[in-house]
């Protein structure tokens, strides 16, 4: 005697439907929420692991009646009647009850079963994680084939909404339920070859492995969220069934979680559906009945403040406060994916994004911050095109494992390839070390040297016996970089491209008489921005890229405002004694130049 075939779920569903479809429609037309069905018996020896009501491949579901399959068959295709009727939460109050779904739960459920990408913004203490986890029960138990990634910003949060998934399965009647080959805290194998798993977000917790659905959840609070979303976003939308949920409270307007929502909401078709194919939807607090009352938001504005209970219950998302690029300038700047994206996928160690390729004749400059290759900050360099106004951010690095001896490398080629780019290099810290591997052992020579002016201390870019491979920052470079590199933003002369480096800026605030990165954020990308601003305002820089953004500047604004300045370009002088005809004065480019960016 032949041993007995695995079983993949209770029946054959499809098969019993085909054969009894006008009995299955009649049944999932009328209303049985109420009509209690009795559930097969499970012996112990046909258990996964002798635990109770954990069916193994061995269980006999033959004994299922015909009232079961039915009630399965309705389940399967109905996810609100199976969540309703069937989905057992822990309430704080209460112990376990059955999942009595509010009016949003309602349509979050329904946005995840009829569309492949949905994105919810939602309030604190809303409930999404418990309905996402009875979602992603029903999608396990009634597909075959499906490997679901729970995933969230600390793995302790990825299998708590595990843990809520296995006692949802558990507590479902036996003859629901498909055979299981394996299950863990962290993991749910069925003998279907259907997976669930739980992993963090900000690590490799998906890197090589096969999944058809991912869950994201807490997108907003993500470290290296583009990095994530880049390596695993094209491999997981590449398959013709695979889906996404991303769930998350705001986190101020930067990130992939943000961009996502934005698009979501651009071009709408008729499904409701945005222009990158995300269904978004929004469940701030007034949507959860039990907060939906003055006295709550009272309460928790007195205990969090106005700010932040407008980004964890109102689902604002509001810009850092004294960002030194505006909110509105960075909220439209076009944002780029790389052009090599499928070699970032297959890559696991950081590698150049690039959004530009090498132009023959093209200038490039390459700004390069370095730190110690601890897992802390970045080594991060950045490529300008600078051969006309706009210059554009063409390529990008960052890692932060790597160590020092190595980064000159990456730099050099970079550099190489980009005709010969020219280098500026921090030299603060290990940034000496990294100058002098590129000078002396890679032979490389297009480094701007930087010297110090005697009579104004300043440091300036030539090529002068005691100048250094790089520049010190200093408070004066700092400033006059954030000043330079401010205007060139917000007056479109410079093209960031890079989605990761225009988040930077978000999160780039001033602190005392400076800027850096807010608490938790990077900033080693701004940085290699504020060094290019430097860079394009020094003489020297200027006559070799044969360019002046300053000078554009105020030539655009002399063009734009002709109308409204007298005598060509002239302000009234103020003086008892006037200096020109009709008492005005005459302007100077210098003098424009110097007032605009005067007292930055």
């Amino acid at each position: 005697m032949g041993r007995r075939k695995k079983q993949l779920e209770p029946f054959d569903s499809e098969r019993f439907f085909n054969e009894n479809r006008e009995l299955c429609l009649k049944y999932m037309s009328k209303e049985t929420a109420n009509l209690d069905v009795n559930d097969i018996d499970l012996p112990q020896e046909m258990t996964y692991d002798r635990r109770m009501g954990i069916p193994s491949a061995k269980c006999d579901y033959s004994a299922m009646t015909i009232l079961q399959k039915l009630e399965y068959i309705k389940c399967k295709n109905d996810l609100l009647y199976f969540t309703q009727k069937y989905i057992t939460i822990l309430s704080l109050d209460d112990g376990e009850i059955k999942f009595n779904l509010w009016d949003y739960q309602k349509e979050l459920l329904k946005s995840f079963q009829a569309n492949r990408f949905v994105l919810s913004v939602q309030s604190r203490q809303s409930g999404k994680t418990q309905t996402t986890a009875a979602y992603i029960t029903w999608r396990a138990n009634f597909h075959a084939g499906k490997k679901i990634a729970i995933l969230a910003n600390k793995f302790a949060q990825a299998k708590e909404i595990m843990a809520r998934v296995n006692l949802s399965f558990e507590r479902l009647p036996t003859f629901l339920k498909k055979p299981v080959k394996s299950m863990s805290k962290q993991n749910l194998e069925f003998e279907d070859l259907t997976e669930i798993f739980a992993a963090a977000s900000d690590g490799s917790g998906i890197r090589g492995r096969s999944v058809t659905d991912l869950y994201w959840d807490e997108a907003a609070f993500t470290n290296n969220d583009n990095e994530f979303w880049e390596s695993n976003y094209p491999v997981i939308a590449s398959g013709k069934t695979s889906r996404i949920i991303v769930t998350s409270t705001p986190n101020g307007a930067k990130g992939v979680f943000y961009n996502l929502y934005k698009g979501g909401l651009e071009d709408i078709d008729e499904t409701g559906v945005g222009k990158n194919k995300f269904k978004v939807l929004e469940v701030p607090y007034t949507r959860v009945p039990k907060y939906n009352n003055e006295e709550f938001r009272l309460d928790t504005i007195a205990r969090i403040g106005q700010d932040s209970f407008d980004q964890e219950f109102s689902c604002s998302f509001a810009g850092a406060t004294g960002a030194l690029i505006a909110s509105a300038v960075l909220a439209i700047i076009k944002r780029k994916e790389p052009i090599n994206i499928k070699e970032l996928v297959k890559k696991e160690e950081p590698t150049l994004r690039v959004f530009e390729k090498p132009i023959k004749d093209h200038k490039y400059i390459i700004t390069v911050d370095t730190a110690r290759g601890l897992g802390l900050d970045y080594s991060a360099f950045v490529v300008f095109d600078v051969t006309k106004l706009p210059y554009k951010v063409v390529a990008s690095y960052r890692n932060n494992l790597i160590p020092t001896s190595l980064y000159p490398l990456h730099i050099v080629n970079a550099a190489r390839d980009y005709n010969s780019a020219y280098l500026l290099i921090e030299m603060n810290d290990l940034g000496f070390q990294i100058a002098e591997d590129i000078y002396e052992t890679y032979e490389y020579d297009n480094l701007f040297r930087v010297f110090t002016d005697k009579k104004t201390k300043s440091q300036k870019i030539g090529w002068f016996v005691d100048s250094q491979l790089g520049v010190k920052t200093s408070v004066a470079t700092k400033k006059t970089g954030c000043a330079n590199i401010k205007s060139l933003i917000e007056t479109f002369k410079l093209e960031l491209n890079d989605p990761v480096i225009i988040d930077e800026f978000s999160t780039f605030v001033r602190v005392g008489n400076s800027y850096e990165a807010d608490n938790g954020c990077n900033d080693d990308f701004a940085m290699c921005c504020v060094l290019f601003g430097w860079a394009v305002g020094q003489q020297h820089v200027i006559e070799m890229i044969e360019s002046n953004f300053k000078t554009q500047m105020i030539e655009d604004y002399k063009e734009e405002h002709s109308d409204l300045l007298p005598l060509a370009f002239s302000v009234i002088d103020g003086l008892d004694e006037p200096i020109s005809n009709n008492g005005y004065r005459e302007v100077t480019p210098q003098m424009m130049q110097d007032a605009f960016f005067n007292g930055f």
